[in-house]
């Protein structure tokens, strides 16, 4: 069964914060990312820094929305109680630039330029 029906709070989301217990909100699903942290192409650190928050603006940066479905099913924890997903208007209208001590690497900063 699918966990997209449970609603979790992001007070609840906050206490998840580390390498073995890491959850993200992604685009208002929160996934838990304890295993795939470790499997990151991009390295476990550019997720443990966003570990215990709602990571949307940082991932859109260095991600497509479609990246997300390469996540296991089994890693949802469910959706962020009252969540607003962002038009994709607004999306690109708004497209902030991650903050330069997310960038972990040259391949960081090339997917950043790419996107402008």
């Amino acid at each position: 069964s699918s966990n997209h029906s449970r609603t979790v709070q992001l007070s609840e989301v906050y206490k998840h914060d580390q390498p073995e217990d890491c959850w993200v909100v992604l685009h208002g699903v929160v996934y838990d990312l304890s295993e795939f942290v470790k499997l990151h192409p991009g390295g476990a650190q550019a997720i443990l820094t966003v570990a215990g928050t709602d990571a949307t603006k940082q991932f859109a940066a260095f991600h497509t929305k479609e990246v997300v479905k390469e996540l296991s099913e089994s890693s949802v924890i469910g959706v962020i109680a009252g969540y607003q997903p962002v038009t994709e208007q607004d999306e690109q209208g708004n497209m902030d630039l991650p903050p330069i001590q997310a960038m972990m690497n040259t391949a960081d900063l090339e997917a950043v330029a790419r996107r402008r």
